[in-house]
């Protein structure tokens, strides 16, 4: 699976505690809302349900229509994504730049680089609140990846 390559980031209580304990729930979220929709739209309209979390609405949109939409039994991937995404973001914008903030930095982008090709920059608005510190993120993802 995947998401083992991340998993080394996460300790086994924020395991337990934030990918876990949301796991089972959001799956069975989606299952009910996606099968209620179909059933009972009235209109010519389609309708998508796409989960966000916090200000964390582009990362997990786009991940989750892209990706995991049609595959909801493996919604644990995007979870423990977001969740190593945000613990290296939140070290970043807590200034706790050291060696292991670096080689995370360098093992999630070349993560979401090999399996999704995609920058993870390119979120940093998701996750840091400023734009000062949106500027200062990417400064340090690029220094970290070089």
């Amino acid at each position: 699976m995947r998401s083992n390559e991340l998993l080394k980031y996460l300790s086994q209580q924020e395991k337990e505690d934030q990918v876990y304990s949301n796991m089972q729930t959001l799956k069975e979220d989606l299952t009910f809302l996606k099968m209620y929709v179909n059933r009972n739209t009235k209109s010519i309209f389609s309708f998508d349900i796409v989960p966000y979390y916090g200000m964390c609405r582009k990362f997990i949109k786009e991940l989750y229509t892209q990706y995991y939409y049609n595959n909801v039994e493996e919604i644990d991937i995007l979870l423990t994504e977001y969740e190593v995404v945000h613990k290296m973001f939140n070290k970043i914008d807590n200034d706790e730049i050291n060696e292991e903030l670096n080689n995370m930095i360098k093992d999630v982008y070349s993560y979401f680089e090999k399996h999704y090709e995609i920058d993870i920059r390119e979120y940093v608005t998701d996750y840091v609140g400023c734009s000062r510190g949106c500027s200062r993120a990417v400064g340090i993802i690029t220094s970290g990846i070089q």
